[in-house]
């Protein structure tokens, strides 16, 4: 079976583990790129537990992911849980100095 295209959500064995007898295993999916909503019920979807934060990314549109863990492909067993990085869009540029250019500005006009 391949872990593309699909066969998402399908399972792929079993393996020994010390939470019980038998651990279920799926393959996490490639999130890189999806839009929030869209890599939210992906996760959910495939039983898995979602969480999220926020980076800049001057690659990557607003909203979409940019990174995940565990990487895609690789085995995780069901209910763990996935991390993501959605994107806020580039670093806003401040030029350095800037603030105290004006905060000196402003005192002169005082």
């Amino acid at each position: 079976m391949s872990i593309y295209g699909s066969s998402y959500g399908r399972s792929y064995g079993s393996i020994y583990g010390s939470v019980g007898p038998f651990v279920e295993l799926v393959f996490v999916p490639n999130l890189t790129g999806m839009a929030v909503s869209d890599a939210t019920n992906l996760v959910t979807l495939l039983g898995f537990e979602f969480a999220y934060t926020t980076g800049y990314s001057s690659t990557v549109a607003p909203g979409l992911v940019v990174s995940q863990k565990p990487f895609p492909g690789t085995p995780a067993p069901l209910g763990s849980t996935v991390a993501v990085v959605f994107s806020i869009g580039p670093k806003p540029y401040v030029r350095p100095g800037y603030w105290a250019a004006r905060r000196q500005r402003s005192e002169r006009v005082v």
